[in-house]
């Protein structure tokens, strides 16, 4: 398994250490058998073409926010999804609803906390670039 690189977003100006899944394998991987995430850690998928994206939580252990973004600016999100420990074929498929090209997963709750709407911007955190961007 290729291990995630690692970088640094900041969503409305609040930090996030993330790991970026790019690879279809990283993608398809996410946060799965994680039993804990930071308080201001996260995950990265980097689409690539904007289009829907949909998710599901099979076989994750923490409730996870999902924020969708298109060309920088979040169009929507799911907020604290549970995980699934049931059959993959009874698990939910949470989606977009509109086109994305980047979507960040964070512990349930932090939208809500931290306030980020439809318009909030993602940007790179200063000094750090896309690695491997599609």
């Amino acid at each position: 398994m290729e291990p995630f690189a690692k970088s640094c977003i900041q969503i409305d100006q609040t930090p996030f250490q993330v790991e970026v899944a790019k690879t279809a394998e990283q993608k398809s991987r996410g946060l799965q058998h994680r039993s804990r995430l930071g308080k201001n850690q996260g995950m990265l998928f980097l689409i690539g073409e904007p289009t829907v994206q949909t998710f599901w939580m099979k076989d994750c252990r923490i409730p996870l926010d999902m924020l969708f973004f298109r060309e920088g600016t979040l169009v929507s999100a799911v907020d604290s999804a549970p995980p699934c420990r049931q059959p993959a074929n009874t698990c939910p498929i949470y989606s977009s609803g509109v086109d994305a090209d980047m979507v960040v997963e964070l512990n349930a709750g932090t939208r809500k906390r931290l306030q980020f709407g439809t318009g909030s911007k993602i940007t790179l955190c200063p000094g750090h670039r896309w690695e491997g961007r599609p």
